[in-house]
């Protein structure tokens, strides 16, 4: 569901020189709100980074992206109350040894960092 929200980016110095803490090589790779058309971008050096970027772009769309449909928002909110029910199942199962904790946000964050 939030993967679709997002696409690729490149990091052009000219576009972003207001937010530039660090200036990136020119091309670095991002990603951005499909519904902003390019105004929200955030790049990320590493895994660690994109797993933060992650709750940030939730955030995004459910309180500052003008173009999210509110049909979205409402996705977004089931999906994220069926994953913390998931993560306290999966929690109760540890504790109980009846099985193992199922990837992270930095575990998928490793994985879409490394693509």
């Amino acid at each position: 569901l939030m993967m679709a929200q997002l696409e690729r980016s490149s990091y052009d110095r000219r576009k972003f020189r207001k937010c530039d803490k660090k200036p990136l090589p020119k091309g670095f790779p991002g990603v951005q709100c499909i519904h902003c058309h390019g105004k929200k971008s955030w790049f990320c050096i590493d895994s660690i980074q994109l797993s933060n970027v992650f709750s940030k772009f939730i955030n995004h769309l459910m309180e500052n992206c003008p173009g999210c449909p509110k049909e979205l928002k409402k996705s977004i909110h089931i999906a994220k109350g069926q994953e913390y029910m998931e993560r306290h199942l999966m929690k109760l199962d540890c504790e109980n040894g009846n099985g193992k904790m199922k990837p992270t946000k930095r575990y998928y964050a490793d994985v879409v960092y490394e693509r």
